[in-house]
């Protein structure tokens, strides 16, 4: 977990550090003894365990500038400061190439006892010792499902930030719709108060013209 490895890189790394991907880092040598013993005490099984207290770390090498090298692999992957030493321990050493066509190659130059590790993750030792073939599956490796699940979180993430999003547009919409039918509902009211307004003036108006009616026949009685 402490590594950020580009997808490129997944199967080369798994290839070159195998069962020590899942090494457990302590503080001290003295941390690893206590870890196996505990596992022993237990019957929990066997572990592996890392000190960062390391007491050598290998010089770097230079790196061969041939076609297909691709360039030393602790340095192609993404690690906090504090562990730079482990990088250089594990993965110092470690050359990542092209394709096992390259591996040969540079094997057969090298001078400097460089592992040799291909983007499918073929391996060549510095004795010449190789490894290689296919996985059960692509994708299979420990980094790739790591991937998969980091992905799969800010996937969804992604996805409650978007639903969140949307929950504040509807939130938005409702309160307009809830003022829009308040608006009409006053709009309602006045039309209403409005209609009621006319209707009392035309009884007015007709009172009125019902009297101005009666008026008039008494006046043309009394000429």
């Amino acid at each position: 977990d402490l590594l950020e490895v580009p997808a490129r890189y997944e199967n080369a790394l798994e290839a070159a550090l195998g069962d020590e991907l899942q090494s457990i880092l302590v503080a001290t040598r003295e941390d690893g003894v206590h870890g196996i013993r505990f596992l022993k005490q237990r019957g929990s099984g066997r572990g592996s365990f890392l000190p960062l207290n390391l007491r050598n770390v290998p010089p770097q090498k230079s790196v061969p500038q041939l076609h297909g090298v691709l360039g030393r692999l602790a340095d192609l992957v993404n690690l906090r400061n504090e562990f730079l030493p482990i990088a250089q321990l594990l993965l110092g050493n470690v050359l990542v190439v092209e394709d096992l066509d390259v591996a040969l190659t540079v094997w057969d130059q090298d001078m400097d006892g460089w592992r040799i590790v291909t983007l499918e993750g073929d391996v060549i030792d510095p004795a010449g010792e190789l490894r290689g073939g296919t996985s059960e599956r692509a994708g299979a490796g420990i980094l790739a499902r790591q991937r998969e699940i980091a992905e799969l979180a800010a996937s969804v993430e992604r996805l409650r930030a978007e639903v969140a999003t949307l929950e504040g547009h509807v939130t938005e919409i409702e309160t307009r719709i809830e003022e829009t039918e308040a608006a009409l509902a006053e709009i309602a009211a006045r039309a209403k108060e409005e209609e009621l307004r006319v209707v009392s003036s035309q009884k007015d108006l007709q009172s009125l013209a019902n009297q101005v009616e009666r008026e008039q026949r008494h006046l043309g009685h009394t000429l």
